[in-house]
């Protein structure tokens, strides 16, 4: 996936990449730290080449800025108002993904029209199955369609 304006792209591919940005949403951090919560969420240990690569070609884009922090001189990683932008952009992209995944698996409850993932309540009415997302919606249905016999 590449993302960005004509003039200034991050090809964003794999999940460590995915990660890092997301991390560098919630705030800034340092590199140690960073790596630590990529091993913590990805449930092993990525590599610093997958990682510091990235990093800089995020700031020579804009998305991100390093400064140098403490007695240690720490560098800390922190996303630009741009970069912050990129993130909700990919994460927009990516909810996008996920809704039309759901959505293929979703019912729909004929009496109030929410969406059912998992579970529902059916009703046969004349060989017709009808869907409801709990007993008390197809009650209520029955009493204002009154002319359904149920099976």
């Amino acid at each position: 996936m590449v993302v960005g304006s004509s003039e200034l792209e991050v090809k964003i591919s794999g999940i460590v990449r995915l990660y890092i940005l997301i991390t560098l949403e919630s705030s800034p951090i340092h590199g140690y730290k960073l790596m630590k919560e990529l091993e913590k969420r990805l449930g092993k240990k990525p590599s610093a080449a997958q990682v510091y690569p990235f990093l800089i070609e995020l700031e020579r884009n804009g998305y991100l800025i390093i400064r140098e922090e403490g007695k240690r001189r720490k560098k800390v990683y922190e996303l630009t108002q741009r970069g912050h932008e990129l993130v909700q952009h990919i994460l927009s992209r990516i909810f996008s993904i996920l809704d039309a995944a759901l959505d293929a698996r979703l019912k729909v409850c004929i009496n109030c029209g929410c969406k059912i993932y998992e579970g529902g309540y059916t009703v046969n009415v004349k060989g017709k199955t009808l869907t409801f997302c709990c007993e008390h919606c197809a009650r209520s249905y029955f009493e204002t369609h009154s002319t359904f016999v149920v099976d």
